[in-house]
């Protein structure tokens, strides 16, 4: 499944299973994604950043950015159940199952902030520098990773809500992806002007 957000909805596109190679598939002119339904965000205005899923109930967070505040949206009712306001330019966020939490990356002001995911109470929080960005989970491993400031991956232990680690880079990082059977990550770092 793939998520796509615009300021004012939220459209879901489902990929089909092909079975043609990416030249084939265009040349027969196969559909790759079906639109499923778009959800308006009614209170929602600027700009959206990162989405996460929580697949077993079928919700998904998705970090307001220019609103400030984290919308979370059922996928069965196609309606917005919940926010969670106050926040300062939500970037990432990562839905954590085994604790039941959302985990929210605020690049405004660098703190990341641990929410019931049925209440929306906050749990606890980190402080990061500036620019906390983009964030992947580990179910295995039970961390959490996130991009932030200019040049550094902060590991955090999500049952605990303590960082345990970092991993300095040399710009900051924009993106990145978790390959936990190799043990690495994958990381989008903007190249400085020679």
């Amino acid at each position: 499944m793939m998520l796509k957000a615009t300021y004012k909805t939220l459209t879901l596109l489902f990929t089909g299973l092909i079975s043609f190679t990416g030249c084939q598939a265009q040349e027969s002119g196969k559909q790759f994604f079906t639109l499923q339904k778009e959800i308006a965000l009614p209170h929602v205005k600027g700009r959206i950043d990162h989405i996460d899923i929580n697949i077993k109930d079928q919700i998904v967070y998705v970090a307001a950015l220019g609103n400030n505040t984290l919308e979370i949206v059922d996928l069965k009712s196609g309606r917005v159940t919940g926010s969670i306001k106050g926040l300062d330019e939500p970037q990432g966020v990562a839905y954590i199952e085994k604790h039941q939490e959302i985990f929210i990356a605020n690049g405004g002001t660098g703190e990341c902030g641990f929410y019931n995911a049925l209440s929306l109470k906050k749990t606890g929080s980190i402080k990061l520098a500036d620019d906390a960005d983009d964030v992947r989970y580990d179910a295995e491993a039970d961390k959490i990773y996130v991009g932030y400031g200019s040049g550094g991956i902060a590991i955090i232990d999500a049952g605990s809500h303590k960082q345990v680690g970092d991993i300095p880079l040399t710009a900051h990082p924009e993106s990145f992806q978790l390959d936990a059977k190799a043990n690495k990550l994958w990381v989008n770092v903007a190249l400085s002007p020679a």
